[in-house]
């Protein structure tokens, strides 16, 4: 929820004590691991996407990742999957 734009209404909703408590889930796990992994840049929520994919920026709400950051991350998590599968 918070990479798709709704970060300033939770906070929001939490600093003014309109909620009990809040229920995450790994959901986005692969964008905080690509966040500690590699490079990133905070940009717009309100972007022009087509020029991102232009110059191979991946966005995750208003996070700018380098496109090649996927596959990055894919390979970390082979060598994690493929070191699991021969124990």
């Amino acid at each position: 929820m918070m990479s798709s734009g709704l970060r300033e209404i939770i906070r929001y909703l939490v600093e003014h004590r309109m909620v009990d408590c809040i229920v995450t889930t790994t959901g986005g796990i692969e964008e905080d691991i690509m966040k500690c992994k590699d490079d990133f840049r905070l940009g717009e929520f309100i972007t022009d996407d087509v020029a991102l994919k232009m110059g191979r920026v991946a966005r995750i709400g208003n996070i700018l990742l380098d496109g090649g950051n996927y596959g990055h991350l894919e390979d970390w998590l082979m060598d994690i999957i493929h070191e699991l599968h021969h124990q």
